[in-house]
């Protein structure tokens, strides 16, 4: 099974977050471009003591497994909170 990359620090690249945010996305970069076309996973770790909305950045730039550069765009989900400590599933679009 292949790990998630936390997004900022590894794999993925640029995703402008404020300072304050305590929302951290992650990923499973997809296989190519054509995969992605059907929307990719991203979850928000929510590293602060406190719930918050669960909204990860409005676009995420990442390398697909074959190497191919993607610009992920947030889908739109039903609003949602993420516990502290928690976990939100997100869909993102090519």
């Amino acid at each position: 099974m292949r790990g998630l990359y936390l997004l900022g620090g590894g794999i993925a690249l640029g995703v402008a977050t404020p300072a304050a945010a305590q929302l951290r996305p992650l990923l499973d970069p997809p296989a190519s471009a054509e995969a992605a076309r059907a929307g990719v996973e991203v979850f928000l770790l929510n590293e602060s003591a406190a719930a918050q909305p669960a909204r990860g950045p409005d676009e995420i730039e990442t390398i697909a497994r074959d190497g191919t550069k993607l610009r992920l765009i947030a889908a739109p989900d039903e609003p949602q909170s993420v516990a502290a400590g928690g976990f939100a599933r997100v869909r993102y679009r090519l």
